[in-house]
């Protein structure tokens, strides 16, 4: 009766388990629902949409953010923000809307620095922070801290590694916090050389900081490198990095999202060209991944990741050679 008793009471226990934690018990990550959001050349006669970033809100809405390339698709040029809304998950989305204008400017790249201000970096060159998105610290000694990566680019054009902003004051005044450096350092690259660029990072359970990174001039391989610092922000562990080979890469950004005890990632899943976007997720952050799920085996390039609900996460993602971007909700658990 006792082994009967034992039996009942730890088949209890794992239903228990299973009802407080579903994220780990049974995910099986599926689509339903795709939506084209920016069309280059239809919409407001735009010749591209890049960049996008979306977030959710604390009223349980959806913002995207995308780049609106004028008259090219390329990085310098005339360019403005635009916004669209979600206040039902993802299924219906507001006009969109405009938030920044650089009108015809040559540079267009100053739209990211109107949206930050760059002087830490402005003797060595210009922090670019544009593609991914922040986080606020939820745990440890710093909780409450912005934490903000990005990649230097230095006066030689050349992206020069990975550096973290922080702040302490709710973003009034920034420091410069973790970093990995280019080898060799500040000087023009060549493929093979070290830089990583284009990160984004997530907290994890015990309040460490994970960051996947765009491994810019292919070192080592063509995969993403992931780093960890174990001081919320402050510095990176040299030995945490490695190269992720599971996270095949062409070079391209991505996004990473800590959500339910389960961590997702999301990139185009090729090592030459910027498709098939893929998602995968692993419960034990990032040492192993469990399963994945392709999303896009057509053009698929920058993309970000949001938490919609406890069982649905969304994504925006760049298509059709860079012109378009894409929504598609995910739904986490049968």
């Amino acid at each position: 009766m006792a082994f009967v008793g034992l039996l009942q009471y730890s088949a209890l226990a794992v239903l228990i388990l299973q009802i407080l934690r579903p994220s780990l018990a049974s995910v099986a990550p599926v689509v339903v629902e795709k939506q084209l959001l920016w069309q280059g050349g239809s919409t407001a006669e735009v010749a591209a949409f890049r960049i996008p970033i979306i977030t959710n809100t604390p009223d349980g809405g959806l913002l995207i953010v995308a780049e609106s390339r004028k008259f090219s698709g390329s990085d310098a040029g005339a360019k403005f923000l635009t916004l669209r809304r979600s206040i039902d998950g993802g299924s219906s989305w507001s006009p969109v809307e405009l938030l920044v204008e650089d009108f015809q400017t040559v540079d267009g790249l100053n739209v990211a620095h109107r949206c930050f201000n760059k002087q830490p970096f402005s003797e060595r060159g210009s922090l670019g922070l544009r593609t991914r998105y922040g986080i606020q610290l939820t745990k440890g000694k710093q909780k409450g801290r912005l934490v903000a990566c990005g990649h230097l680019i230095s006066d030689y054009g050349s992206r020069e590694g990975l550096y973290c902003l922080k702040s302490d004051d709710h973003g009034n005044t920034w420091e410069v916090g973790a970093s990995i450096p280019g080898i060799p350092d500040y000087s023009a690259k060549k493929v093979g050389d070290f830089a990583l660029s284009e990160p984004q990072i997530v907290e994890l359970q015990n309040g460490s900081l994970l960051c996947f990174t765009r491994n810019t001039y292919a070192y080592h391989c063509n995969c993403k490198v992931v780093s960890r610092s174990d001081d919320q922000g402050d510095t990176f562990l040299q030995k945490s990095i490695r190269f992720d080979d599971i996270l095949v890469d062409p070079g391209c950004a991505g996004s990473a999202l800590m959500h339910k005890g389960v961590l997702y990632h999301l990139n185009p899943n090729s090592a030459k060209s910027r498709d098939n976007l893929t998602l995968r997720w692993s419960e034990d952050e990032g040492q192993t991944w469990k399963g994945s799920l392709a999303i896009d085996p057509g053009s698929s390039g920058y993309s970000c990741l949001s938490a919609i609900d406890d069982n649905h996460i969304g994504l925006a993602y760049e298509t059709r050679g860079y012109r378009d971007i894409t929504f598609v909700r995910v739904r986490l658990h049968p």
